[in-house]
């Protein structure tokens, strides 16, 4: 996203409100800037995260994701939002042209943060989080509490497949996840209070806890692990990636005292960033604290 004006790939571009999101192409050196294309309108219009469909070593297209603040418009897709902070989900080819938008939302605040396609390119899959009452490919849906998490199953013209729920009564949502398999799926969130997960009761530790889990095919819960500190600054993982050797990788932060979970990990100052090691079986083998200031997370991890 940027704000004001920006150049990019020989063209200037400016905002329409105070925000607009972008997408640009580059070679792998960042030489070469091949491309650019902005959307947004009068609100504050974030894009949040960008999945491209390679087939035979070429990128086809892009997906992203992100949220709208206000009516915008992607290339002649026009949204208009619900009455609050919606998300959106589009796709864009390789010459920077807008294909599609979709608009998800109600009248509160809804993200989504992350986007993943299947290895066939015909799948794809969202993360993001709502509060009360949202409407999404024309179903309309209810968080259990102040807001829910989900991860939303669509085909590649954007069409709503499914819509999987997660949370309890507190601040829930889905907040990075990746594709593995065919419909099996490995997510980071952030969950408050009491829920269930794969046949198990879990319970934050004090504010919002960290949360990881894998997911299949027909929203098949397999194993789902919680990770928390007990004080009230909160907790979360925001980045997760499936490396070799069936090894997983969260990233995120503690805000308190998780040293019952693995020795020395104590935050600092109101929140220290980590990287949890451990295998997409879901058992955890170490925890990395990576910072000792105020206020640190990491907020992504390369796939």
């Amino acid at each position: 996203d940027f704000t004001g004006s920006i150049s990019l790939a020989g063209n200037n571009y400016s905002t329409n409100g105070s925000y607009d999101a972008f997408v640009t192409c580059y070679d792998s050196s960042l030489a070469t800037n091949y491309w650019a294309t902005t959307g947004g309108g009068s609100g504050v219009d974030i894009a949040a995260d960008i999945v491209p469909y390679t087939e035979n070593g070429v990128t086809q297209h892009a997906y992203l994701v992100g949220y709208i603040g206000g009516n915008a418009t992607f290339g002649s897709n026009s949204l208009t939002t619900a009455g609050g902070q919606d998300f959106y989900v589009a796709k864009v080819d390789t010459l920077g042209n807008w294909i599609w938008a979709k608009r998800g939302g109600g009248t509160s605040t809804d993200n989504a943060f992350t986007i993943d396609v299947n290895s066939t390119g015909d799948r794809l899959y969202v993360g993001g989080q709502w509060r009360n009452t949202m409407t999404f490919g024309g179903q309309n849906f209810t968080s259990n509490g102040n807001a829910d998490g989900f991860i939303a199953y669509l085909d590649t013209a954007g069409a709503l497949d499914d819509l999987y729920q997660i949370g309890g009564t507190g601040l829930d949502g889905v907040y990075d996840l990746q594709s593995i398999d065919d419909d099996y799926l490995v997510f980071a969130a952030g969950i408050v209070g009491t829920w269930t997960y794969a046949d198990s009761t879990f319970v934050s530790n004090g504010g919002v806890d960290a949360f990881a889990a894998k997911i299949g095919p027909d929203q098949h819960e397999i194993w789902g692990k919680n990770f928390g500190s007990a004080g009230t600054n909160g907790d979360a993982f925001n980045s997760i990636s499936a490396g070799p050797n069936k090894r997983l990788h969260c990233a995120g932060y503690i805000g308190s005292n998780a040293s019952f979970y693995q020795a020395g990990l104590i935050a600092v100052g109101s929140s220290d960033a980590i990287v949890a090691n451990g295998t997409i079986m879901g058992f955890a083998d170490t925890i990395l604290k990576l910072f000792n200031s105020w206020l640190q997370c990491v907020l992504n991890l390369q796939r």
